[in-house]
């Protein structure tokens, strides 16, 4: 049989004795240690004997205070012997005070209306409010790396950006000899939500190849291939005008991998010597000239993401 000698705060207070209730005015403050005195009659192990006392010093301990309820906790014991007792137990425990707190005032109730203005603390710390979702398209030109630093110090689109949008994050990439729709977000989320291949967002892209464009090994990479032990996915591909030896083609991925086109067609004896993405899922590069940025306004954010991220 398990049963509590006693319970004591760190200021040396009594809260309970031989099962006495707690005393109401003693309230036990955040991330205090309490010692639990007790004894174990019984011949269990020392670690159920820990966690049997754990279950009944939460049960005792758990009641309201005016900062909310004390949780669960973690401990140490040691053994002593006691004069009273054959042999007692005292554990320590680190307790910690659910205290929630909205614009200054301690709450006990989740029926509460907040609103932008409000600021909410729980256990001292404050809730940050959830960023406005931004988003600008950027015509990323020639010669400049999608990344916020290189090792070889080689131009990158954030050597271009206004100062203000230097810790922007670009969702996907391009790289170094490719252009086009570069998508920029002040939301880490967001990035993700448009670059995760299960969400379905397409990219499309113009692109010019020097060689002969056979139909039937169009086909063949438009069903999906497997490239030096690499699988890449299936593809739609339109083939465009012809200009001397080069040819203009537009492809649409599900999703980018490293220098994928690149790959594609060199695998059916095409050189891509232009690449120039054009769209990104609802996002298209439209009449942008290289080097331009633009904001999507809110009422167009609004139209496509309400349903998933703060606008």
């Amino acid at each position: 049989m398990t049963f509590i000698k006693s319970i004591i705060n760190d200021s040396n207070k009594i809260l309970l004795k031989k099962y006495g209730p707690p005393a109401p005015e003693l309230l036990i403050s955040d991330r205090s240690s309490i010692k639990i005195a007790f004894v174990d009659t019984e011949t269990t192990g020392i670690d159920r004997k820990i966690e049997q006392i754990i279950e009944i010093a939460v049960k005792v301990l758990c009641f309201e205070t005016s900062s909310g309820k004390i949780l669960s906790v973690e401990g140490s014991y040691e053994s002593f012997n006691d004069p009273e007792e054959d042999i007692s137990t005292e554990i320590t425990l680190l307790t910690g005070i659910e205290n929630k707190m909205v614009d200054g005032k301690i709450i006990d109730s989740a029926a509460l209306n907040i609103d932008k203005e409000s600021k909410v603390r729980v256990d001292g710390k404050e809730i940050q409010k959830q960023k406005r979702l931004r988003v600008w398209s950027f015509f990323k030109p020639n010669g400049v790396i999608v990344t916020s630093k290189d090792n070889e110090n080689r131009k990158t689109i954030y050597d271009i950006l206004p100062k203000n949008l230097k810790n922007v994050i670009s969702i996907g990439r391009l790289d170094i000899n490719s252009e086009g729709l570069i998508l920029l977000t002040n939301s880490g989320e967001f990035s993700r939500y448009l670059e995760l291949p299960i969400n379905d967002f397409e990219r499309q892209y113009k692109v010019r190849v020097r060689g002969n464009v056979d139909i039937d090994k169009i086909n063949l990479i438009e069903k999906g291939i497997t490239i030096d032990g690499v699988n890449y996915s299936r593809n739609k591909i339109t083939i465009g005008k012809k200009t001397g030896v080069n040819s203009w083609l537009s492809i649409t991925l599900n999703e980018g991998k490293n220098r994928e086109i690149r790959k594609l067609f060199k695998h059916i004896d095409l050189s891509v010597n232009r690449l120039l993405r054009v769209s990104y899922g609802p996002f298209k590069l439209d009449d942008m000239k290289k080097g331009e940025l633009r904001e999507i306004s809110s009422n167009f954010l609004k139209k496509k993401f309400d349903t998933y991220f703060y606008l």
